[in-house]
Parts: C-alpha cells; structure tokens; sequence
C-alpha cells in the first residue's frame, strides 16, 4: 500500500504504518474462502463490545481513535476514504461505522453479565486506544499542550485543532484524540525504556547489589552517578535507537556510542543515552513546531515509568528548553477511560474540564538557559549523524547475515 500511494495515506489517513487495510487486502489474497465469509472487520475493542452487548453484526463499530492506523480513513471528514478503498479494492460495506470515544454502543446482555458476574443493561461505551486514553486522563486538551510518555516505547505528541500532514519529514503520527475536532500528532520511539532496562541489566550489576541493599531502584543508583557528569557526556554521543528509527522509519539505524576515551565512565554511557532520547525528542518539537507555528508550547507533561527520574526529567527540559511537569498518578490511560465512560452516562458532562481537573501537577522542571545553549550544538549534530554513519550500520547487516 505504501509503495504504490503512500502519499495519500498520510494526507487522508494520517500515516506513515497502515495496519487494517493491508490486513484486509492480505486475507483478499491470501485466504479469499474465508474473507469471501467475512462481514465485518474491525479492531479488538469493537469486538469485545460487540460480544459483550450481543450486538447484531450491522452495529459493528469502530471509535475513531483508532481510525488513523487503519490506513483508509479520511480524519478530516471521520469516515472512510472512498478514494483509498477505491484505489485498493476494498469494499466499505465490510467496514464498521465510525463512531466518537464517548458514545454508548449498546448494554451488558443478560448472558455476558452472568458470566461476568455483573448486572445487566450496564451501558458499553465505545472508549478509546491506550495512548488517546493516556493523552485525554493527563489533561492534554488544550491545543499546544505536549505529552512525553517514557515506557518501554516512549511517545511524544502535541494536542492541535486541526490536522496537517508531515509529508516533508515523515515523523509525526496523526491520532484522532477523544476529544471531536481534536488530533494527537505523535512520534513512537523503538525501545527508550527498553534500553534502559537492557543497560541496567547488562551493565549494572553494581547498581543493582546497592539499590537491593539501601531499598531504591538500580535506575535511581545509575541516575545519582550520572548526574555526577557534565551535559554532553564530556563528547559522548549515542543512539539509543536499538530496534531502528520508527519516525521517519529507518530500521537499519541501531544503537551507537561515538566520542568515548579512556576518560569515560558507565556513567558517560549512561547519561548519553538519556541524552539521546531527548535530542530525538528535540528533533521532534522541531517538525511540530514547523506543522503548527501558531500554537504556543510552554510544557511538557511526562507520564510512565520514566517520569520518576529527576535527572531525565531535566536533561529533557534543558535540551527541549520547554518547561517538564509531571503529574499525580500513574494510571492515565485507565482515567481516560473513566472519563469518557463518565461523559457517556452523564457523570462528568464537561470532557475538556474533566480531564483538565484530574490532571494534577506534582513538579516543575525549568530548563537552564546556560546547558539549553551547549545543549543545542549536540542536537544539531545528532540530527545529521543518521545520515553520515547509516552505510556502516547497512555494511555491518550484511557482513553479520548468515
């Protein structure tokens, strides 16, 4: 699909990846006595409801936070592209109606409550996608406002009132948000927590004797020890890119340190890596700020794991130079659900006021001007390294095939 209208893909559907149309078109091909028995193809959630509520076949949906990973959807419009399932051969009558995050799509049958040991008729609301959800119970409403979510694949996405495709850079994911005529463009990193946890279970057997001894985390041992070196990492560069570069997608990128001499330390290596997750990220807010030059950036709200280190925290906000703020909980994406489940029966009315509400701020981190300046000379360089050293990583995939 990409090959042969890519373009098209990412201006009516938002992106760069399409997951259910090549899906369709491969059981199309592949399996055509089975797709010939298909009625409706859908993502799991819609089926879920569906099974729960005993719904008939013709009320199959999806919730339009998906909508973008599907690859033939018009976001502009909420409906399915007629011009990309034209192109493709796909008939639309196979696909579920569109519907918004908040909608209740039926109740709990008799039968599913039972099983469930709940009553029946509890309304089933349509919800949301985990990183949407995630989005909507950390508060991001308000056009401008970004959120960094550091899991074991971090994001990073801008709330906008309006979409406008990334055709020149390729980085930006569109997610329709739950909240109507809202968008979430978003980038996806291939590993950041990951990569952590794979250093600290490589390397740091020391840090992890000591956190077990004084009853802390080894990450909190290794950030203590990295915030002992200097910005910059005394000229130690890094990819902590191991599973490749999602956003525009390079796969043959893989991990990197460049720079190091007897000088450096397990330390070095460790806060370059956190430095490298922050130059993506400063690489990111570059193209956005490019797409939406209107809106104002002043935060950057931080939610997962990776939110409880103070020392990443900050590395980010001195390289972004954009204020970081973490929240009062954990389970956002769980919240989000509430609150559309909430909206849907009448319990929270207001959905932006809502959300704005639950999302309380526990801490600031102001970025320093000085390190943001010495900062800035590292993200210059790190954004034009892929494109000096991608021969040598193109090179050593061949020589290490079998």
């Amino acid at each position: 699909m990409l090959q042969k209208d890519s373009r098209r893909i990412l201006e009516q559907s938002g992106t760069n990846f399409p997951i259910m149309g090549p899906k369709i078109l491969w059981w199309k091909e592949e399996s055509p006595e089975e797709f010939a028995r298909v009625a409706k193809f859908m993502v799991l959630a819609g089926y879920v409801v569906g099974r729960l509520g005993a719904l008939p076949i013709e009320e199959a949906f999806i919730d339009r936070t998906y909508t973008h990973f599907t690859g033939i959807a018009d976001l502009r419009k909420n409906t399915w592209s007629a011009e990309i399932c034209g192109e493709f051969g796909i008939d639309r009558k196979l696909l579920p109606r569109i519907v918004d995050s908040h909608e209740i799509m039926g109740r709990l049958s008799r039968e599913a409550a039972a099983e469930c040991g709940l009553a029946p008729g509890i309304p089933l609301v349509a919800g949301a996608g985990d990183k949407p959800a995630g989005a909507l119970g950390a508060g991001l409403v308000s056009p401008g406002l970004l959120i960094d979510e550091s899991a074991s694949f971090g994001a990073f996405s801008i709330c906008v009132d309006r979409y406008v495709p990334d055709l020149k850079n390729r980085t930006l994911e569109n997610l329709p948000s739950p909240i109507p005529g809202q968008y979430l463009p978003s980038t996806y990193l291939f590993g950041s927590g990951v990569t952590h946890a794979w250093f600290k279970d490589v390397f740091g057997e020391e840090e992890t004797r000591t956190a077990s001894a004084a009853g802390s985390s080894p990450f909190q041992v290794l950030d203590e020890k990295a915030s002992r070196v200097p910005p910059g990492s005394e000229g130690l560069l890094a990819s902590g890119l191991f599973g490749g570069r999602g956003y525009p997608s390079d796969p043959d990128i893989k991990g990197m340190w460049i720079g190091h001499s007897w000088v450096h330390k397990k330390e070095h290596f460790y806060r370059s890596l956190l430095e490298s997750f922050a130059y993506e990220f400063a690489c990111v807010l570059e193209v956005m700020r490019k797409n939406y030059p209107d809106l104002p950036i002043d935060e950057i709200r931080v939610i997962g794991g990776g939110a409880r280190s103070d020392l990443w925290n900050q590395i980010k906000a001195d390289v972004t130079g954009v204020p970081y703020v973490r929240l009062n909980r954990d389970d956002f994406a769980v919240l989000g659900g509430v609150l559309l489940a909430g909206n849907a029966v009448g319990i929270f009315p207001d959905l932006k006021a809502s959300a704005k509400r639950f999302a309380g701020k526990t801490k600031r981190y102001e970025p320093d001007l000085e390190r943001h300046e010495r900062y800035r000379r590292y993200v210059a360089l790190y954004r034009g390294v892929f494109d000096r050293v991608r021969g040598i990583f193109t090179d050593l995939k061949d020589i290490a095939s079998p």
